[in-house]
This record gives structure tokens, sequence and C-alpha cells, in this order.
């Protein structure tokens, strides 16, 4: 087969299994630490506190892929090491009793071998994919994602409701070990994926200082400034929405799981809409528009309690939030050259979660100062909502950036059937062949077509 198309393919199924692993496991973090007897503010920042330490580490990643000269083996390894991050918190849900810092310590190092993958990953596909086909595919990957997530939830869901009336938490146990089986089946098609030898040589650590003096100067600065504002105003309420469901609202396992569901299933259905909005207009525009739509959830929140109107927000906000991500997702190709792309993913990781943890703390606060009650959640979605009016006001400056050179976006955007045919060997076949790609730039950027690639067509 030819490797492009092999690899193609690979990514998909690895893909996955690995959302049916976040499904199964990374979903019900914040439901496992409630279950264990944890404090509701507790377990609203265990879920986001050890992102910023394992973003401290992403930014050593460039120097890891220099030493073993190729990113596929870095991102097995830490696959690995997420998949027995998963075994110890599922032998931490054995155990009679379990210490809060055990937890902290066990979920700290799932989301630093996780995170430790990222800026790899984007880094090999995003140079490796060719740019003509690359909204389609990452638009319809992206899809089938949030589908295998989907499942995971629900399944998740049905098992814990099902096993409710047992006062251990072996079922969490069962989930997790679940979980960390279906990331192992991930990591064996990474490992059997194809990556040419140029791709991890090419890559260029640059220091922090050079990083920064780039992005006080360029526009790439503007954009980070205006994510990194967005992502610190969303988080100090996002944390806690599943409390606020949890152990507020009293909603039972079914019901968190349908609610959870009802977001993925709206992710699922707008990516190909937001895909083909993407091909014809520019990615900052999808950015402005997820935007726009992001900084009215928390206003929604406070009006009702009603479940079927919860329902509706979270439709609402899911498809909004695809856009934001999506667009979020394809602008780093757009604008990060590829040998320096994994250095600025790791700095943006790192900025993102001291954000992240930043607005998740100024969360926190407003919870305990006002009290774990319904009216200390109204505070914190509140002050969430006034906080994401600034993003709102600089994306007119920051979302205005020159649009990639030679490229007319006048790319065929027909998505592929759901999953009719992904393991066929001709699944990828129209979309690698030229005449479907129209860019001014198809016979000198290297990656709209490679060497490899000429069985393909």
């Amino acid at each position: 087969m030819n490797p492009l198309r092999k690899t193609l393919n690979y990514s998909i199924i690895d893909g996955s299994f690995y959302s049916l692993a976040i499904g199964l496991g990374e979903s019900y973090f914040t439901a496992f630490a409630l279950s264990a007897g944890t404090t509701e503010t507790y377990a609203g920042l265990i879920s986001v506190v050890p992102l910023l330490i394992g973003s401290i580490g992403q930014t050593l990643v460039p120097y890891f892929v220099q030493r073993l000269k190729s990113f596929r083996k870095w991102i097995c390894i830490m696959a690995l090491m997420q998949c027995l991050s998963l075994l110890l918190l599922a032998n931490t849900a054995t155990l009679s009793k379990v210490s809060g810092t055990l937890l902290f310590f066990t979920i700290t190092l799932y989301w630093m071998t996780s995170m430790a993958t990222n800026p790899a990953w984007n880094s090999w596909m995003g140079a490796f994919v060719p740019s003509g086909i690359r909204i389609r595919f990452f638009a319809h990957r992206s899809r089938l994602l949030q589908l295998f997530t989907l499942i995971g939830i629900l399944v998740a869901g049905y098992f814990l409701q099902s096993t409710r009336n047992r006062t251990d938490l072996l079922p969490f146990a069962v989930l997790f070990c679940l979980a960390g089986f279906c990331r192992l089946i991930s990591t064996i098609y990474l490992f059997r994926s194809y990556e040419p030898e140029e791709i991890a040589l090419n890559i260029h650590t640059l220091s922090l200082r050079t990083q920064i003096k780039h992005l006080c100067s360029s526009p790439t600065g503007k954009l980070f400034l205006y994510l990194l504002t967005l992502h610190f105003s969303t988080n100090v309420a996002s944390p806690y929405f599943a409390p606020y469901m949890l152990s507020e609202l009293k909603l039972n396992y079914h019901q968190f799981a349908i609610l959870t569901a009802s977001a993925m299933i709206a992710k699922f259905l707008s990516f190909p809409f937001w895909g083909k909005r993407v091909a014809h207009h520019s990615v900052t525009k999808l950015l402005a528009i997820g935007t726009m739509g992001i900084i009215m959830i928390p206003w929604l929140w406070v009006n009702s309690t009603n479940f079927y109107f919860l329902i509706f927000l979270q439709i609402f906000g899911g498809f909004f939030w695809s856009a934001q991500e999506l667009g979020t997702f394809l602008i780093f190709f757009e604008y990060l050259e590829p040998k320096t792309r994994a250095s600025f993913l790791a700095l943006f990781s790192l900025l993102n979660n001291c954000g992240v943890v930043l607005g998740s703390l100024l969360g926190g606060f407003c919870l305990r100062t006002f009290g774990e009650n319904m009216h200390g959640y109204l505070t914190v979605f509140i002050v969430s909502g006034l906080l994401r009016l600034i993003p709102l006001a600089m994306m007119r400056v920051c979302l205005n950036l020159p649009r990639e050179k030679g490229n007319t976006n006048t790319i065929n955007t027909s998505f592929f059937p759901l999953f009719d045919g992904i393991l066929r060997r001709n699944f990828f076949s129209p979309i690698i062949r030229r005449k479907h790609v129209t860019t001014d730039s198809e016979h000198s950027d290297y990656r709209t077509r490679r060497p490899w690639q000429d069985n393909a067509s």
C-alpha cells in the first residue's frame, strides 16, 4: 500500500481508539474524583492544574525528537506511558481509600504523557499531509474522533449508572482498564505509521528568547494573545460544569452522559459544515464565528436548570466550539513554518495552560468565596461571561492576519462517507489525485506532492 494512504488510514484508526479511550476514561476523571470523596472545587481543579505541569515538560519535546531523530518513536514512547498512567489510575480505584495526592499524581502523569505527544504529532502530520487535502482530511478525521469519543462517553455513562448501587470504585477501575487497552491499540497503529526521515531531521529547536522575540514582532503573536485570552476566560467556568451537574443539579450518570454526548453529537454533525465554510473563507473567520457563539454560553447557563434546556445549551455550545477547535487546529498549519512548528506549539501549549490554570483558579476562588452552592456556581458563570467579552473585543486586531501565500482556498470539500471504505485500499485515492487540488503553488510546495505519492494517482 502507498505509504501516504496507509499512514492516513492508520491515523484514523489510531485516533478512533484514542478517542474511545478519552470517552471511557478521561471524560470521567471529575466524576471519579467526586466519587472518591474530594470537594467540588478540588474535583474541578484536578482536571486542569495537571495540564500546567504537563505543558512545562512539553517544551522539551523538540529536544527529545532531535535526539531520537523521529517524531514517531517519541510519540509511541509517550503513548505507552499514558497506557501505564491509566492502569495506575485503575489500581487507585481499587483502594479502600483514595488519597487526593495519589489521585493528583496519576492524573498529572496522564496529562504529561498526553501533552508530550501533541506538538510532535502535529508537526509530523502537518509536514506529512499534503496541503491540498489537509483541510478535508483533518475535518473528516476530527468528525470520526468526535463520534468515537461520544461512543465511549455513552458506554461509560450507562455502565456507571447500572452499577450505581455499589459502594466501591471498581466500576471506574474497569473503565480505566478498558481505556488503557484502547490506548494500547492506538499506539500499535502509531508505531506502524510511516514517517519520512527528513521530517524529523528538519526540526529546528528555538530558544525561548528567540520564540518570544518572533511573537512580539509578527502577526502570530497577536493570534497567540487572542487564543490565550479566550481560553483563560472560558476556563473560569469550564472545569466546574461537571461538578455543577453532578453535585448541584444532582444528575445521575445517565443524564450526565446524555448532556456530555449532546455536545459531542453537535460537534460531530457540525464539522462538515465548518469544513466547507473554511475551505471557501479564511480560517480566522471561522475562529471569529466560534468566539461569538462561545461568549454566550455561560449567560445561557444561568437562565434555567431544566434538563431539556441544558441539552439545548450543550448542542449550542458544541456547534460553536467545533468551529473554534477546527479553526485553532488548522491555523497553526497555515501560519507556522514546519521546521519550527514543534517549538512554537510547545510554547503555545505552555502559555495556554498557564492561562487555563489561572482561569480555573479564579473560578475556584469565586466558588470557595461565594460557596459551593447554586449562588456560587452562577457567580462563576457570570464572571466567565464578562471576561469572554475581552477576546471578542480583540478579534478585529488579533485575527487580521495575512493569508497563506499562494493558497487560493478553492479545494474540493465533499466529505467522505462515515464508515464505508475507511479500511479500503482506495479510500483516500479521491483526495490524493491532483485534479482535486487547485492551489497556485502545487508545483513548488513540497507539502503538496512527494516522491512516495507517485503511485497514488
